[in-house]
């Protein structure tokens, strides 16, 4: 535990069928609030989901700005937009 108590990190290997090669490990960054334990972020074989967001969201507003990220993630929200996406 770090950060004053506030923050947890639960460590956790997913036995997939028909996989050689062994366990994924898939972690899971978690942080204490009034309401209780909040999953902050989820790491799984080393790649953090917040840090991939980052840079998609990121390469996003380079692209089209904050406003078309906005949109971007509006009409994937109400399912108008397929979850492929192009390059």
């Amino acid at each position: 535990m770090g950060n004053g108590g506030r923050e947890a990190t639960v460590k956790t290997e997913v036995t997939l069928p028909n996989n050689n090669k062994g366990p994924v490990s898939v972690d899971y960054t978690m942080y204490r609030t009034a309401q209780g334990w909040k999953v902050f972020n989820v790491t799984v074989e080393g790649a953090s989901l917040v840090t991939v967001y980052r840079n998609q969201f990121s390469q996003e507003i380079n692209k089209t700005g904050v406003d078309g990220l906005i949109k971007l993630l509006q009409n994937k929200n109400s399912g108008t937009v397929s979850t492929s996406s192009k390059g």
